[in-house]
């Protein structure tokens, strides 16, 4: 996990030093990955939180510092938000979606008239416990004015996915995996299809449960699976327990965002604290997986526990 270096009180800088995006390293994963990444933030928090009934988002301190705290927060969301309970779930969502698609949210954080953090690509940052360098694609300089950007550590906050969930290196590597079969179809039988050729002892349909088995097979740590509620790849159980096993994921995830807030705050010596509360844990998950797994709780029960 990557910490935030002490930040001192004297540092007031209102210009942006890093290069919000490498146009030139677009690339395509294709759609397991693509649906992976989009699956995780999706309902990671309740979707219309002002009216959830159990959630509920506070922050602690003082109305000055509940402010800078707020402030913060609005920097990281898309929408003017008055209503906390959304402020909080916006950023986390967020947050959590910017994390997905790399492994790496990296954040920028500046002082105009209070502490905003601004987030950029991840791809080609490298970074030091005392030093972040941005290395930036040759067609991209023209645009940046610079092939090296530096930024002091304590200049950035940067979220990773979780230990518990694989880590950065873990996650990127699901990605790569998932990445392998990116085509729909392989690449010699499209190439026959347009010659008017067909090779009998190809089995398509065989070929895309193969890919879909070895899809879950890579994302089994996160209990993903794929948006397929059918009975032809999964029994009701196996269905069940791997729904169960993506939100634990999801309210894991969560947490640890939240966790890395708080410390963010600290760091920033904002004396504010975000609580959230009257959503399911990832030990109140695993919990209540143990229950159906015994046979303790129905399917249908477990599933409407674990609902936010």
């Amino acid at each position: 996990m990557i910490r935030l270096a002490q930040r001192p009180k004297s540092i007031k800088r209102s210009t942006l030093r890093v290069a919000r995006h490498f146009p030139s390293l677009r690339e395509d994963l294709g759609p397991g990955a693509s649906m992976f990444m989009r699956d995780i933030p999706l309902s990671i928090m309740p979707i219309r939180a002002r009216d959830a009934g159990t959630y509920n988002a506070r922050i602690i301190g003082t109305n000055h510092e509940v402010e800078r705290a707020t402030a913060l927060l609005q920097s990281l969301t898309r929408y003017a938000r008055t209503n906390l309970k959304e402020l909080v779930g916006d950023a986390i969502t967020e947050i959590a979606t910017n994390v997905a698609w790399y492994g790496r949210a990296p954040y920028e954080i500046s002082n105009r008239d209070d502490v905003r953090l601004t987030s950029f690509t991840p791809r080609r940052l490298f970074v030091t416990p005392w030093l972040c360098v941005q290395a930036v694609p040759r067609t991209d300089r023209e645009s940046w004015k610079e092939a090296f950007i530096l930024i002091p550590r304590r200049d950035l906050w940067v979220v990773e996915v979780p230990k518990a969930l694989g880590g950065y290196h873990g996650y990127r590597k699901i990605l790569r995996e998932l990445a392998r079969f990116r085509d729909t179809t392989p690449k010699f039988w499209m190439k026959d299809l347009e010659r008017r050729q067909t090779d009998s002892h190809f089995n398509f349909v065989e070929y895309r449960r193969e890919v879909e088995i070895y899809e879950c097979r890579v994302t089994r740590r996160w209990g993903w699976n794929r948006r397929d509620f059918s009975s032809r790849n999964w029994t009701e159980f196996a269905l069940f327990y791997r729904v169960m096993t993506f939100r634990w994921a999801q309210a894991t995830l969560r947490e640890h965002i939240l966790l890395e807030l708080n410390l963010l705050l600290s760091q920033l010596r904002i004396k504010a604290k975000i609580k959230v509360s009257g959503l399911p844990t990832p030990e109140n998950i695993l919990g209540l997986r143990s229950e159906m797994v015994f046979g303790n709780v129905s399917y249908s029960k477990a599933y409407e526990m674990m609902s936010i």
